[in-house]
Parts: C-alpha cells; sequence; structure tokens
C-alpha cells in the first residue's frame, strides 16, 4: 500500500466512525503530538491547548458541548509564526478536529488524519534526504516505507480498529490507547 491509499483508507475507516469515536482518534493524535512539541514552539497556544482538549474529551466522553466551543474552534485558524514548525500545525489541526466534528457531527474529516503523519514524514524525509518530501514529491514513497513511518501508520490503523469495536468509550480506554503514540512523531517507544 502507497502512501496515499494508505490515506484514502484511513479516511474511510474514520469517517465510517460514529462522531464521537472519530472526534477520540484525533485527540489522541493532537494530544500525542503534544508531548513532543517544545514549550517554546508551543508559546502562545498553551492555553488553547488545554481548553481545546478540555473540550474535546466532554464531547468524547460525555457528548457534551462546551459552551465555548465554536469560539475555541475559531481560534484555530489564528496564523501562527512564521516560523512555526509543522508539529505546531499538526497539533492545532488534530487538536481542533474533535471540536469541528462536535459542531458538525456528519462532517467527513477523515482525511485530515494526513496532519497527524506530517511530523513523523518530516522526521523521516530530513533523515534521509536532508529536505522534506511532500505528498507528490517522488520521494514519499520511500520515506512512507521507512519503518519509524510504518509504525506510525500501524499506530493509526490500531487506533481505528479499537475504536471500531465498539467497546466502552472512557478516560481509561484513551489513556491506553495513548501508549505508543510517540511514534506519530517519529519516537521508537512510550506514551505520548
Amino acid at each position: 500500500m502507497d502512501y496515499d491509499d494508505f490515506i484514502d483508507a484511513m479516511a474511510g475507516r474514520l469517517d465510517a466512525l460514529p462522531p464521537r469515536r472519530r472526534a477520540a482518534v484525533f485527540w489522541l493524535a493532537g494530544t500525542a503530538l503534544r508531548a513532543g512539541l517544545s514549550d517554546s514552539d508551543g508559546a502562545g497556544w498553551g492555553g488553547w491547548f488545554d481548553e481545546a482538549s478540555d473540550l474535546a474529551l466532554s464531547f468524547i466522553l460525555d457528548g457534551l458541548l462546551g459552551d465555548n466551543l465554536q469560539g475555541v474552534w475559531e481560534q484555530a485558524s489564528v496564523p501562527t509564526r512564521p516560523d512555526a514548525p509543522q508539529l505546531l500545525h499538526s497539533v492545532i489541526i488534530c487538536l481542533s478536529s474533535p471540536l469541528a466534528i462536535a459542531i458538525e457531527p456528519e462532517k467527513k474529516v477523515g482525511a485530515w488524519i494526513e496532519h497527524a503523519m506530517f511530523p513523523v514524514i518530516q522526521k523521516v524525509s530530513l533523515d534521509l534526504f536532508g529536505d522534506i518530501a511532500f505528498p507528490d514529491d517522488d520521494g514519499l514513497e520511500q520515506v512512507f516505507a521507512d519503518d519509524r513511518v510504518q509504525s506510525a501508520a500501524d499506530y493509526c490503523a490500531s487506533m481505528c480498529a479499537r475504536l471500531e469495536e465498539g467497546s466502552r468509550l472512557d478516560r481509561e480506554m484513551l489513556d491506553e490507547m495513548l501508549e505508543g503514540a510517540g511514534v506519530l512523531r517519529g519516537a521508537s517507544e512510550g506514551r505520548p
């Protein structure tokens, strides 16, 4: 399976999940990616991350829509500084996705999972080529074949599989699913 096929397959699986479970995938990815963001790279976003995460969890676990849901979601489109790292953009997109789903439950956002993959793709691209491979670059398939990217792809697929099972969605389950999530950043193991 090549990168485009992987994203298409993941998008289909994600969009088939019920809204709260679909939101959980993005919260998990955003939480995992945020753990690798330095204080300086995330400067100015810490309060937003916390508020977005809290609102996402209220929706995921209890189906609740916070009073400030729309406003927090809109804040995700505030421009970042010009030299902001890809990791920051990926965290913002992943943590805002559950809010978009809460606002519009039928919204098809499955393809947004690509943003969870960008940090590891960037890391591997830089290691292999000293430059970043983009989805329309020939080098992307070599990057996608790298074990680190495959581990991230496997993690994404395992999140979907676990959420497709239909077991009770609670905080304990989410915490268990965060195990090994560091692969989204190219880490070899451990919690986010």
